[in-house]
């Protein structure tokens, strides 16, 4: 639906004038008008926006792993190690961000989409649903030793690797 609703408005863009009266599209023997198109381009752009939202809701269930451990709940151990209760909290949000985060790229990345234009449009979208939050995440608690043996298991995606798969969403290779 995005991108049959992107297709539309890509056209009334194309073909429009700045004062909408009229929409002609011309299909190999067929033609088509469409009189006074303004009301169509805007409930094609509200569908647009809507879809959008609804895609996004997928990619915004991340954020609920990315919550700020409170201050009181970590209990440090000698050597700047974290008590094990302490270190379950953050293990627990970098893996279940992990485990979320793969589930919903393996299943998007085999979408694809032809138009460059939507295609960057929709890589910003999803990075601005999670990204700057992760990031900001990653950067607190990357530095706090939560882990004996596995730490670098729940780090194995930086937000540079996590923006970088993003990148590679939606590819018609």
């Amino acid at each position: 639906m995005i991108n049959n609703t992107f297709y539309l408005l890509e056209q009334f863009s194309a073909n429009s004038s700045s004062a909408i009266k009229g929409l002609s599209f011309q299909d190999s023997d067929e033609q088509y008008r469409l009189e006074d198109a303004q009301w169509f381009k805007e409930k094609v752009g509200n569908m647009f926006q809507s879809q959008k939202e609804l895609y996004l809701a997928h990619w915004d269930i991340l954020n609920k792993h990315l919550t700020t451990v409170n201050k009181n709940e970590l209990v440090y151990q000698k050597d700047k190690l974290l008590s094990k209760e302490s270190g379950r909290l953050i293990k627990s949000r970098f893996s279940s961000f992990i485990e979320d985060f793969e589930e919903i790229y393996q299943t998007h990345k085999c979408l694809k989409l032809i138009d460059e234009k939507l295609r960057v449009s929709l890589q910003n979208d999803v990075r601005n649903v999670f990204l700057p939050r992760y990031t900001e995440f990653y950067e607190k608690y990357a530095k706090i030793h939560f882990s004996k043996k596995n730490q670098e298991s729940y780090l194995k995606y930086p937000p540079a690797r996590a923006n970088g798969l993003i990148s590679e969403l939606y590819e018609i290779l």
